[in-house]
């Protein structure tokens, strides 16, 4: 039996500085996430913690 197809995947990746302003970060990867629909793709992948800071840039030393 031959082997599948090969199918191409196209994939998004959004990056973007975050803030202590969850919605803003969380408006601003949507907005990412429908550019990268809008170039067809089939796969979008985020940064990990992009909806606030990571837990060491918010704690108070």
């Amino acid at each position: 039996m031959p082997p599948p197809a090969a199918r191409k995947l196209r994939l998004g990746l959004v990056q973007s500085a975050c803030t202590a302003d969850r919605e803003a970060n969380i408006e601003q990867a949507l907005a990412g996430i429908a550019a990268a629909k809008a170039q067809e793709a089939d796969v979008v992948c985020l940064q990990e913690l992009f909806a606030g800071e990571y837990p060491c840039q918010a704690e108070e030393h």
